[in-house]
């Protein structure tokens, strides 16, 4: 049982040597919006340093006013007025809390400042994934407004109906339920892409974890991404690969990679609900910066020790158990494996998880060429 276990667990690592890929997205982006969006985050930097300035100002004025505050303090002590003491500290109390909160205020504007000329400097020296880097840096510093767009998406998508819920019901009412299938376009929050082995290392990765996986349908699937929604007609996925660990992609860089392989995808039976699919995102934010910051330690690039993928560290997880992870930290309870071998190895729920699930719909999955 042992041998089993490392025998997968190592397969499973191995999976990404296979299957990664060091093919760069290619810029899509018309002129006008990629200006757009250079003008939007040098406001949001000319907005920072504004703010800047005005809490260094803030904060000159409570030094004065505390400074001030001392001095009649310290006379009033010398007169013994009692009074006019209890004033002047309640003056000076004031103007310390103020200075304090001003401190705070100018530190986060200082941050978004820095998001702000990071991003403009990836896009201008020629970065690719451009709606990912906007998307966070308005996350992190519009958080509000960020949430109010993130609200209007998901009333938008509560509106329209459910497209598959009739057939999905008439087929499993059949005698033989043909499961419809889904389109690209038509991917949900919480969609769990299911992907076919490319090699004959992945395909037999594949294999072995269907070994090891009780329940009658056999995966053939060897590496697993996540949607998460639409930004400006694109779409957004977390993907977990070796050498790169858990981070956002968009379409365009997934249908370069992945667009070639069979897939599937792995419905939840109950999507989620408005709530969870807010909370999908978020998390896939923090798990995308929790691996930024592992990258940062490691400029050495020390393969698969410095991104957060893997099967043994204590905050490392395969591309399958990420996707685990959103769902449940979105709202739901998915329990792990119930394989032993695959737990004992560190691997928490693998691709053919999803394919044994009772709480998956997998059905065949269309990608444009």
């Amino acid at each position: 049982m042992k041998r089993s276990a490392v025998y997968f667990c190592v397969l499973f690592t191995a999976l990404g040597f296979f299957s990664f890929s060091h093919a760069q997205m290619s810029d899509t982006e018309r002129n006008n919006w990629l200006l757009g969006v250079i003008f939007k985050l040098e406001t949001m930097k000319e907005k920072a340093a504004a703010e800047i300035l005005k809490y260094e100002n803030e904060i000159a004025k409570c030094d004065s006013r505390i400074s001030s505050s001392e001095k009649i303090l310290k006379l009033a002590r010398q007169a013994a007025n009692t009074q006019a003491e209890a004033v002047a500290g309640e003056a000076m109390s004031k103007a310390q809390a103020a200075r304090m909160l001003n401190r705070k205020n100018k530190i986060s504007a200082e941050l978004n400042k820095k998001r702000a000329e990071n991003a403009l400097a990836y896009i201008k020296t020629g970065g690719k994934n451009v709606e990912a880097t906007l998307e966070q840096v308005e996350f992190e510093n519009e958080h509000s407004e960020w949430k109010r767009r993130q609200n209007q998406l998901i009333d938008q998508r509560l509106a329209e109906p459910n497209r598959t819920a009739g057939a999905i019901c008439r087929s499993l009412k059949s005698n033989v339920p043909p499961l419809p299938g889904k389109n690209f376009k038509d991917l949900q929050p919480g969609d769990v892409v299911l992907l076919a082995g490319n090699s004959g290392g992945s395909k037999l990765v594949a294999a072995a974890d269907s070994d090891l996986t009780s329940g009658a349908n056999v995966s053939i699937t060897s590496h697993t991404v996540i949607y998460l929604k639409e930004v400006n007609g694109k779409k957004l996925f977390l993907d977990n690969q070796p050498f790169q660990g858990p981070r956002i992609i968009t379409e365009d860089e997934f249908l370069k990679v992945y667009g070639n392989r069979g897939a599937e995808v792995a419905r939840l039976a109950e999507p989620l609900n408005a709530e969870e699919g807010k909370r999908l995102f978020s998390e896939a934010v923090k798990m995308a910066q929790e691996n930024r910051k592992e990258v940062a330690k490691n400029w050495f690039g020390t393969p698969l020790l410095g991104t957060n993928y893997g099967a043994w560290g204590k905050d490392d997880v395969v591309c399958s158990e990420a996707d685990w992870v959103l769902i449940n930290n979105a709202g739901r309870k998915i329990p792990q494996t119930a394989d032993q071998t695959k737990a004992d190895s560190g691997v928490h729920f693998s691709p053919a998880d999803y394919v044994n699930s009772p709480y998956f719909i997998v059905t065949p999955l269309g990608i444009p060429k």
